[in-house]
């Protein structure tokens, strides 16, 4: 698989979402249930994976964490509002192809590199039409 550069990302407004559910706890089977709802969705609906990445003995280990889902342009009342992806720099990569359920930690991992320090990685499934979504890797730059 070709590899997608790594940008960086200069965010100048926090990223608002509600909180979604996920019925499943492991990253592949919440990233497989997003795949299906953001194919449902509605064009410019923002579905991000909260992932905590970390390496231990020699080995990363990525887990799921939360998971949020809001659409462009439509506020997020305060009473429903889960997390904020906050204003600041994060390094950015918009995957050139989707990867499998059981491929997305590799692409985690092959993201933070060995340059990057451990802590959250943030999984964006971005509708941008009907029939187009982008699948982006953004990390807190610290």
């Amino acid at each position: 698989m070709e590899k997608a550069p790594k940008l960086i990302l200069h965010l100048l407004e926090g990223l608002n979402y509600k909180q979604l559910k996920p019925e499943a706890a492991a990253l592949p089977d919440v990233f497989a249930e997003a795949l299906k709802l953001i194919d449902g969705a509605e064009a410019l609906t923002d579905l991000v994976i909260v992932a905590d990445a970390s390496s231990r003995g020699g080995r990363a280990e990525v887990s799921y964490e939360a998971a949020g889902i809001s659409k462009t342009g439509v506020p997020v009342p305060e009473e429903e509002l889960f997390f904020t992806l906050a204003p600041g720099d994060y390094a950015f990569s918009q995957l050139l192809e989707f990867p499998s359920p059981e491929g997305l930690e590799a692409e985690i991992v092959s993201f933070l590199g060995d340059s990057m320090p451990d802590g959250k990685v943030f999984v964006r499934l971005y509708k941008e039409g009907p029939f187009e979504t982008a699948v982006q890797l953004l990390a807190r730059i610290v």
